[in-house]
């Protein structure tokens, strides 16, 4: 688990595969939501942030490195809010 959030309790196997795959869908939307109008790209890579944290600490550190996305994301959680 990250240093972020050590209240919360181990995860399985199993719920670390579907974390996974779900941040892995909300990274693929956001990336088509770069390019494709009206589709939410920032809210996206939140989502997959978010799962990563429950999954994988080391594409959790990816998004969160992002160039153009990562400040966006490190906002939120900080608590600025999302543009």
């Amino acid at each position: 688990m990250s240093a972020e959030h050590p209240t919360l309790p181990p995860v399985g196997r199993v719920a670390r595969a579907v974390w996974l795959l779900a941040g892995l869908l909300a990274t693929g939307v956001g990336a088509i939501g770069i390019v494709v109008p009206g589709l939410p790209t920032t809210v996206c890579f939140i989502v997959a942030a978010w799962c990563f944290s429950h999954s994988s600490e080391r594409l959790e550190r990816w998004v969160l490195n992002l160039p153009s996305i990562g400040p966006m994301v490190r906002d939120h959680r900080a608590g600025l809010g999302m543009p």
